[in-house]
């Protein structure tokens, strides 16, 4: 697969029965990670979590790109969440 296969697989996460919100993160080559995040945009604004981390996008499609490895970037994108009261 492709790095841009990896966006579709963000999009087909949130298409699954019961999914309204979904972040995924994959790590690149030199150190960096890239988080997207695809929600039911009435519930949770992916904007506003991305803005946490650095990124942006619009309120139902967001993502950032983070200079850490993807243990500290799943930290990080929890904390963004946790920090607007998604957690």
């Amino acid at each position: 697969a492709t790095s841009e296969d990896t966006d579709d697989i963000a999009a087909f996460l949130g298409q699954l029965k019961g999914v309204l919100h979904t972040a995924t993160i994959r790590e690149h080559q030199g150190g960096e990670c890239r988080v997207s995040v695809r929600t039911k945009a009435d519930e949770l604004n992916a904007t506003r979590v991305c803005a946490r981390l650095g990124g942006g996008g619009h309120k139902a499609a967001a993502g950032a790109t983070l200079p850490m490895a993807q243990d500290e970037a799943k930290l990080a994108v929890e904390n963004a969440f946790r920090q607007l009261g998604y957690l």
